[in-house]
C-alpha cells in the first residue's frame, strides 16, 4: 500500500511487545499531520540495528517519502509529534535531523537539556525519536550500526559528514519515553 504522506514512521519490534507496539500504532495513526507508519518485527532477535535499517529500506521504497522518523514499540508520540518536526525542518533547509524534547516516565530526567552537537561523540543525550530528512539515508547512505546505542553511532556518523548545523532541537515536548525493567536504553545510555 502506498504511503498517504511524505514522512514514514519506523518501528522495530518484537513479539514480547505486542501490547506496548498497539499503543505506539495508535499514537502514530492519530497524528496531525498524517504519516506512513513502517513496522518491521524482530523474531529471531537480530537487535534494533538490523530491524530499523529494514525499516528504512521498506520506507525509502516509495518516492514520496521525504522524512524518515523512529519511535521505538514501547513509546508513544503526541498527536503534534510529525507536525512540529517536519514543520521545523521545512522552516531550517541546513538542518537533516530535528528532535524534539521528551516527556520521561519511569526515570527522573529533569535535568535533561539538549547540547551542542559536539557532545555526542563524548555522550548520547538525543534518543531515536527523531525526523531525519531522506537524504540521511537515500544520499549519505547512512545506516545504524549493531554495537551499543547504535542510534548514538548513527549521530556521530551524521555530525562527522555534515557537521552540528545537520542537528535541529526542537524545544517542544512531543512525545513520552517510556522506561521500564526491559527498557534496552537502560543498558545502551552509556559515554565514550
Amino acid at each position: 500500500m502506498a504511503p498517504v504522506s511524505d514522512v514514514a514512521i519506523c518501528t522495530a519490534t518484537i513479539p514480547e511487545r505486542a501490547d506496548m507496539l498497539a499503543a505506539a500504532q495508535a499514537s502514530v495513526q492519530a497524528q496531525t499531520h498524517p504519516a506512513f507508519h513502517v513496522v518491521v518485527g524482530d523474531p529471531n532477535h537480530e537487535g534494533d540495528a538490523v530491524t530499523r535499517n529494514r525499516a528504512v529500506e521498506a520506507a525509502l521504497a516509495f518516492p514520496e517519502i521525504r522524512y524518515v522518523g523512529f519511535l521505538d514499540d514501547d513509546d508513544v508520540l503526541y498527536p503534534r509529534h510529525v507536525e512540529v518536526l517536519r514543520d521545523a525542518l521545512e522552516a531550517n533547509p541546513d538542518a537533516l535531523l530535528a528532535y524534539p524534547t521528551p516527556h520521561v516516565e519511569g526515570e527522573d530526567w529533569s535535568g535533561w537539556q539538549p547540547q551542542k552537537p559536539e557532545a555526542l561523540r563524548h555522550m548520547n543525550w538525543i534518543p531515536v525519536t527523531v525526523l531525519c530528512r531522506r537524504a540521511v539515508f537515500d544520499e549519505m547512505c547512512l545506516r545504524f550500526t549493531q554495537r551499543p546505542a547504535e542510534d548514538w553511532h548513527l549521530w556521530i556518523q551524521l555530525l562527522d559528514a555534515a557537521g552540528p548545523g545537520a542537528f535541529l532541537h526542537v524545544p517542544e515536548v512531543t512525545w513520552v519515553y517510556r522506561f521500564h525493567t526491559a527498557n534496552q536504553s537502560r543498558q545502551g545510555r552509556q559515554t565514550a
